[in-house]
């Protein structure tokens, strides 16, 4: 088992779990919740036979969990956040959770950590009307200001950004728009 895909029962994560799977990896560990539907993994585990997806239940602020859900791991497609609720438990899902991978990670060692984000940690206040903004794009500044989640996600993003720095891992941070 080399690939670790958190959230994979979640909108984006059964998309990367498919196009992973349509892109020829055959053997994905995929992390889900207890409450998890995964009534589309299970669709696509008999769309690709050949394939092999194992379900790790649990939950990424256990640290049980998450050594289990790392064991073997060679890259990580970190998607799991929570995107609304109480601010505690947001941060809770969001960053809490990811700082449990993180230090997990320093001992299992996966070679990669992909972290799904968003566009939301960029500072867009000070930006023109119609300026593009893109990965040069300054960071959030006062994330207190914001939504819980875009000061969740800046929080996370800065997280994976320490570790990184530490030679932990490579990283490779995707920010998304819009998901449809």
């Amino acid at each position: 088992m080399s690939i670790l895909v958190t959230g994979a029962s979640g909108f984006l994560g059964g998309a990367v779990v498919q196009r992973l799977l349509a892109h020829g990896e055959r053997s994905l560990r995929c992390f889900i919740r207890p409450t998890s539907n995964t009534t589309r993994l299970k669709e696509l585990q008999a769309l690709y036979p050949n394939a092999n997806l194992e379900f790790v239940v649990g939950n990424l602020t256990s640290v049980t969990d998450v050594h289990r859900a790392l064991d073997g791991i060679e890259t990580v497609y970190h998607l799991a956040a929570k995107m609304r609720g109480a601010p505690a438990t947001v941060f809770l899902n969001t960053v809490v959770a990811s700082k449990r991978l993180l230090d997990a990670a320093r001992e299992t060692k996966p070679r990669r950590v992909v972290l799904v984000s968003s566009l939301s940690v960029y500072g867009t206040s000070q930006v023109p009307c119609g300026s593009p903004i893109d990965e040069n794009g300054e960071l959030e500044q006062h994330p207190e200001k914001r939504d819980v989640y875009s000061h969740a996600k800046l929080r996370q993003e800065l997280l994976f950004h320490e570790y990184e720095a530490r030679g932990e891992f490579e990283l490779v941070v995707l920010r998304p728009g819009s998901i449809y």
